[in-house]
C-alpha cells in the first residue's frame, strides 16, 4: 500500500509538471534492439535567460549519466543570445561550452547587436554553428568564421562509428542585418531555403550519410515553417525547432492540444520526420530518443519525445556562481497583488498585456510633467506574466531582456494611425504579432476585417486618447495630418522596416530613458502591482 501511494504521488508530480528527481525516469533511453540509436538533449529560445541555467546544467548531467552508452547530440535551435548586453552574451558562450553543446543555429536575436559583435561572441565557442539558408558576404565579419569552419552549411558528427548529418536554418522573413550598416547577412526565402536544404542533403547522402538532423529557427507555422519544410524536403529525419516557443510534447500525427501539436509528418519521400520544440526561456529542456533502421529511416513506433520542466532540478551551485558574475544581485522590487499569468506567447502578443502596462505606466510616470499623451511599445519586447514578487532578475532577464530605450516624438495624427494600424495588422496576417501595447489611450483591433493583406486595410477603430481637458477621439479612416499626437515609443520602432519610415517623419525626438531604469524608478514609488487588464486594447474576433 505504501509503495502504491508513493508511486501515485510521483505520477501526479510528473503529470502536473512538478518533478521530483529522487527517483525519476527521465532521460532513460529505450532498448535499441541492435538498431542505430540517437538520443538528443535539445533547447531553443533561451533568450539570454541565465537565472535557471544551473537547473538546465543539472538536467544535462543526468542526461549524460543515463545516456553514456548511446549516440548523443546536444543542440540549441537559436535565440540563445539576446540584446546588447555583451557581458551577458559572452558568459552565454562560456556556459554553453560547459554544457558541451554540439551544435547551434542562429536565431534572429543573435543579430541584436551586429555581425561583428556576434562573431566575437562565438570566437571561443567549442560548438559548431550550422546555417544552411543564409548569404554571408565576404565583407561581413562573420565570413571569417566560415573560413575557419566555426560556421558551416552542414556538419557531420560521428558516434560509435555511426555518422549523422546536421543542417541548420535562420528564420526567413526577418531582417537579420538590421544593425549592420553594410554587407548584412540575409536569410533565404522559404523556397530558396527548401532548395538549399535539399542540395545539402544530396551532398551528405553522396557521403553515404542517411541520418539527418535539422536544427531550425524557422518556427513551426507558415510556408517557411518546420511543418511545411518537413513535407517539402527529402532526407531530413529530425527537426529540432525554435522561434515560435511551442511546447510540443510527445509524438502525434494530428493536433491534440496546444502542447501536443502534430509533429510526426512525412517527407517528399513519404518517410517519417519528427518535429520537436520547447517553449524556451529555460523553462524546459527536451529529450528525444529515436531508432533508425538499416536504411537510415526512423522507426516510427520507437520515436520517444519528452518535454521536461527544469523547476524540479536542483540548481548547480558552480554554474549559479558563474551566472551571478553577469546577473548581479537579485532583490524584490514590488509585490503583485493581482497576478497576470498568460497561457502562452500568443496571448502575450495578441491581447492587452498587463506586463506591458507596467512598462508603459513607468514611462508615463517619467514624463508625467510633460505634454506627452501616449506611450507605445511593441508586444514582443515584453515577456512573461506577473505574480507574487517582482525581482530584479525577473525584470531584467525575463520581463524586459532587451532593455530598449524610449524616445519622445511628435507624430501627425495620420502617421500615428498608420503606425498603430501597421502593427495591429501583423496580429492578423502573421504568426508574429507586433501589436502595440499602450498607455494614455484605448483602441480596438478588428480581426474580422476582409482582405487584411490589402494595401489599404484598416483593422483599428475606436481610438480614444485621454486628456485632462477631455477625451480626444481619432477617426482612423480620416486622420488629420495637421494635428499632433505626442508619444513616447520604444527605439525598436525606429529601426524596424515596417515602422522606421513612419517615425522618421516625426519631430522633436528626445531620449526618455532605458526600460530597466524607468521601471525600477517607478516601482520605488509603487510597491504593489495590480496586473489586470484595463480595457486599453479591445480585440474583436470571429
Amino acid at each position: 500500500m505504501k509503495k502504491s501511494i508513493i508511486a501515485l504521488l510521483l505520477g501526479l508530480n510528473i503529470l502536473f509538471g512538478h518533478v521530483s528527481f529522487a527517483d525519476d525516469n527521465f532521460f532513460t533511453p529505450q532498448n535499441a534492439n541492435k538498431n542505430t540509436q540517437l538520443t538528443v538533449f535539445y533547447m531553443n529560445d533561451m533568450h539570454g535567460e541565465l537565472t535557471e541555467f544551473g537547473k538546465v546544467y543539472s538536467a544535462k548531467k543526468i542526461f549524460d549519466e543515463k545516456n553514456s552508452k548511446t549516440n548523443t547530440l546536444v543542440s540549441a535551435s537559436g535565440d540563445m543570445y539576446i540584446g546588447r548586453n555583451q557581458k551577458l552574451n559572452f558568459q552565454i558562450t562560456n556556459l554553453l561550452n560547459k554544457l558541451n553543446l554540439d551544435v547551434l543555429t542562429f536565431g534572429n536575436h543573435e543579430f541584436d547587436s551586429n555581425s561583428k559583435i556576434l562573431s566575437e561572441y562565438i570566437k571561443d565557442a567549442n560548438f559548431k554553428t550550422v546555417i544552411t539558408n543564409a548569404e554571408i558576404p565576404e565583407e561581413n565579419p562573420l565570413y571569417k568564421d566560415i573560413k575557419s569552419d566555426k560556421i558551416v552549411t552542414s556538419y557531420v558528427i560521428e558516434r560509435n562509428g555511426e555518422k549523422f548529418g546536421i543542417l541548420g536554418a535562420v528564420p526567413t522573413g526577418v531582417d537579420l542585418g538590421l544593425f549592420d550598416q553594410n554587407y548584412p547577412v540575409t536569410a533565404y526565402n522559404p523556397k530558396e531555403t527548401v532548395k538549399a536544404l535539399n542540395s545539402e542533403i544530396a551532398k551528405l547522402e553522396k557521403q553515404k550519410i542517411n541520418k539527418i538532423i535539422f536544427v531550425s529557427h524557422l518556427g513551426y507555422f507558415g510556408e517557411g515553417g518546420d511543418l511545411n519544410i518537413a513535407k517539402q524536403t527529402a532526407g531530413i529525419d529530425i527537426i529540432l525547432g525554435g522561434h515560435t516557443h511551442l511546447e510540443i510534447n510527445g509524438v502525434q500525427k494530428k493536433n491534440i492540444s496546444k502542447t501536443r501539436m502534430a509533429n510526426l509528418v512525412y517527407s517528399k519521400r513519404k518517410e517519417p520526420v519528427i518535429i520537436v520544440q520547447t517553449s524556451g526561456i529555460n523553462k524546459q529542456v527536451g529529450y528525444l530518443d529515436v531508432l533508425f533502421d538499416r536504411k537510415g529511416k526512423l522507426i516510427e513506433k520507437n520515436i520517444k519525445n519528452s518535454i521536461i520542466p527544469v523547476e524540479g532540478f536542483e540548481s548547480d551551485k558552480d554554474i549559479d556562481k558563474e551566472a551571478a558574475k553577469v546577473l548581479g544581485k537579485n532583490k524584490v522590487l514590488a509585490t503583485v497583488e493581482k497576478p497576470y499569468i498568460p497561457a502562452d506567447t500568443y496571448e502575450e502578443r495578441n491581447y492587452e498585456n498587463p506586463t506591458a502596462n507596467l512598462l508603459t505606466d513607468a514611462v508615463a510616470y517619467k514624463l508625467r510633467h510633460s505634454k506627452m499623451q501616449v506611450v507605445l511599445v511593441q508586444s514582443p519586447s515584453v515577456r512573461g506574466g506577473l505574480k507574487d514578487k517582482l525581482t530584479t532578475y525577473q525584470l531584467k532577464y525575463k520581463m524586459l531582456p532587451f532593455n530598449h530605450k524610449f524616445y519622445y516624438i511628435e507624430l501627425s495624427e495620420k502617421d500615428f494611425v498608420e503606425l498603430l494600424n501597421q502593427e495591429a495588422l501583423t496580429s492578423i496576417t502573421t504568426n508574429n504579432s507586433q501589436m502595440l501595447q499602450c498607455r494614455g489611450m484605448h483602441y480596438t483591433v478588428d480581426r474580422t476585417i476582409k482582405n487584411p493583406k490589402s494595401a489599404d486595410a484598416v483593422c483599428i477603430k475606436d481610438i480614444v486618447i485621454f486628456n485632462k481637458k477631455g477625451n480626444y477621439v481619432i477617426n482612423p479612416l480620416n486622420p488629420d495630418e495637421n494635428k499632433i499626437v505626442r508619444c513616447a515609443v520604444s527605439n525598436y520602432l525606429f529601426t524596424d522596416k515596417r515602422t522606421k519610415g513612419i517615425l522618421e517623419r516625426g519631430k522633436n525626438k528626445k531620449l526618455v530613458g532605458e526600460e530597466h531604469k524607468l521601471v525600477i524608478k517607478y516601482l520605488k514609488r509603487h510597491k504593489t502591482i495590480n496586473a489586470q487588464r484595463e480595457g486599453r486594447i479591445i480585440v474583436i474576433e470571429k
